[in-house]
């Protein structure tokens, strides 16, 4: 879909640059990203809802990762610094006892 028709730009070269390298925050840098210029302005409201959009995704699932990161890192802790743990019944993965191995 023409997401700004002065530039002709579509709503799909507008997330392309969102999740480019630059990785443009407001219309004016998505407009500097892809190498235009804003004209008329009527399309600002649109590109900032696609950023908007693809923001929020990108943050849920950065969310969701750090989330499973830390977890993982506190399941490993509790594992390592459990009085009662026991190396035989540990599949091994865990510091404690990947340094007990070595």
């Amino acid at each position: 879909m023409i997401v700004c028709s002065c530039n002709a730009i579509s709503d799909t070269s507008v997330k392309a640059s969102i999740h480019s390298e630059k990785c443009p925050r407001t219309p004016g840098a998505v407009y500097r990203c892809l190498g235009c210029k804003p004209c008329c302005g009527r399309c600002f409201a649109t590109v900032r809802a696609i950023i908007e959009e693809a923001t929020s995704r990108t943050g849920e699932m950065a969310a969701v990762g750090t989330a499973q990161t830390s977890v993982a890192r506190l399941d490993e802790h509790r594992h390592a610094h459990d009085a009662g743990h026991v190396h035989e019944d540990c599949d091994g993965g865990c510091e404690a006892c990947a340094a007990a191995a070595a």
